[in-house]
């Protein structure tokens, strides 16, 4: 297994919080990681509130390098694509996915950091919350709480497993088409647990999150942005409505998250000029996502070595401060050792690419933020045909990431509905460039005419594409869990 360096570093982190979670002992199966034989010693709500402040994060690397138009490296890409045996990651990276191809990457997906640690959260942290509650020591106000906080986790995390390992929500075929395990708290862990179709697992899933919201119990304010809040609930569901095509009811849960909390970061008014290495300047502005207000709940993540092809980096609206303020590569060691890394991307065969260089702020890997409501309104109402009203959702959004003179809106100017679409994708793009956001709305949008399209990137000398259709799309459930549950076949191309 391939980690980013943000993800050796908060694993050495989540290793303190960890050190409760040893009074469960370890696992008995792959796709719960740890059993809670010893939920007994959870006795009292504090001891269970201490579950929820365990760090948790994700590995997207793989969401980036299939539809997120980024690869992560840091040694020469063309040529791990080209060997004859190729890793797992230049299976990605070059888009390799022919049915041989299919099936060599299944048999190098081994494991997969990102299923035990969505498993592992539902496993050590929601459902033994779920399970102790009731006999638990303390007054039912703090219990509704983390009731509600649990539900909304088992809600999120699920969610998260199908974005990677099951195929995109479609109504004509969701109730067959082969999903994950979803577990309950009352599930015997000790059994094989069987695949929900993906209906089922939505279905559970928006369950989990109407029940959470109903007891209506999560703080508007959350303890840190590590913890779930009121705002995080509706975004979920806003997700899990958008992903399952139930458009009135995500516009209305996107709506409750902004009248909740509806802060949008202003990005040039805090822009200031740094210096490279070589002494050149040059304008940033990052905002460490743990403290910034757009954030409902966040899985850290420190943007490095995360690659944009030119294409996409010259698609995104000029000025759009996710790509124009973040520090770069080429920004940072501008100057330097005579001018020889200012196209630093060329070292790595990656000519005119560019990287992230932010080592001290964490942007949010792919946790629940203000601005994917905005999105997700503006999406329902192209939908409905209101462009105006879309275009004014972007706006609000695009009003605070571009300086305020080169900012025009787009309301009023855009009038059919094929030009909404590109303008959406647009700002999703920019919006969502450094996490894994764009693989999750891509794939989603390939279930439709008027929304999908085929992916370009060129390496060294050979142009790659990807299909809506690609079996890349649904990621394999590694095989360290289908030895141990025969239940638990891969998913890819079935």
């Amino acid at each position: 297994m391939k980690y980013t360096i943000n993800h050796i570093i908060h694993k050495g982190i989540a290793a303190v919080g960890f050190l409760a979670l040893l009074l469960l002992p370890a696992a008995c199966s792959d796709f719960t990681d740890i059993q809670p034989k010893g939920k007994n010693l959870l006795k009292s709500t504090n001891d269970l509130e201490l579950l929820l402040n365990n760090e948790m994060e994700l590995e997207m690397t793989d969401f980036l390098e299939v539809g997120g138009s980024v690869l992560y490296a840091y040694s020469s890409v063309p040529a791990a694509i080209s060997v004859d045996n190729p890793s797992r990651s230049a299976y990605l990276m070059g888009w390799k996915d022919s049915e041989q191809d299919i099936k060599r990457f299944q048999l190098l997906t081994t494991s997969d950091s990102y299923y035990t640690d969505c498993y592992s959260y539902i496993g050590t942290i929601a459902n033994p919350i779920l399970q102790q509650l009731p006999s638990a020591s303390g007054s039912e106000t703090v219990k509704n709480e983390l009731k509600a906080e649990a539900l909304a986790l088992r809600a999120y995390f699920h969610f998260m497993v199908l974005q990677k390992y099951a195929k995109a929500y479609n109504p004509a075929t969701a109730d067959k088409d082969p999903g994950v395990a979803y577990m309950t708290e009352d599930v015997d862990i000790s059994t094989l647990q069987p695949k929900k179709t993906v209906k089922e697992a939505y279905t559970l899933a928006l369950k989990d999150i109407d029940d959470a919201i109903a007891l209506n119990a999560l703080p508007v304010k959350n303890a840190s942005t590590m913890r779930m809040n009121k705002a995080a609930a509706y975004a979920i569901k806003a997700h899990i409505c958008m992903a399952m095509r139930d458009y009135i009811q995500a516009e209305e849960a996107a709506k409750a998250a902004l009248e909740t909390q509806g802060d949008l970061y202003d990005y040039w008014s805090h822009a200031t000029t740094q210096q490279s290495y070589g002494g050149v300047s040059y304008q940033s502005a990052t905002a460490d996502y743990r403290y910034n207000p757009e954030s409902y709940f966040i899985l850290p993540n420190l943007i490095i070595y995360s690659w944009v092809q030119p294409d996409t980096w010259n698609s995104i609206e000029d000025g759009y401060a996710m790509r124009d303020l973040m520090p770069t590569m080429g920004k940072v060691y501008k100057g330097y050792a005579g001018g020889a890394l200012d196209d630093y991307g060329a070292t790595l065969g990656l000519p005119g690419w560019q990287s992230g260089w932010d080592v001290t702020n964490y942007s949010n890997g792919s946790g629940l933020c203000s601005p994917m409501m905005y999105l997700y309104l503006a999406e329902c109402e192209i939908r409905n045909g209101n462009i105006d009203k879309g275009m004014e959702y972007l706006d609000i959004l695009r009003a605070k990431r571009l300086p305020s003179d080169g900012f025009k809106a787009w309301k009023g100017t855009v009038t059919d509905k094929a030009t909404a679409i590109a303008k959406l994708k647009q700002t999703s793009l920019a919006e969502n460039l450094w996490n894994g956001w764009n693989f999750i709305q891509r794939k989603r949008w390939n279930t439709e005419d008027d929304w999908k399209e085929t992916l370009t990137r060129t390496i060294g000398t050979t142009a790659y594409t990807l299909a809506p259709t690609s079996n890349l799309w649904v990621l394999p459930i590694p095989s360290s869990v289908s030895e141990k549950n025969s239940n638990l076949t891969p998913n890819t191309n079935e």
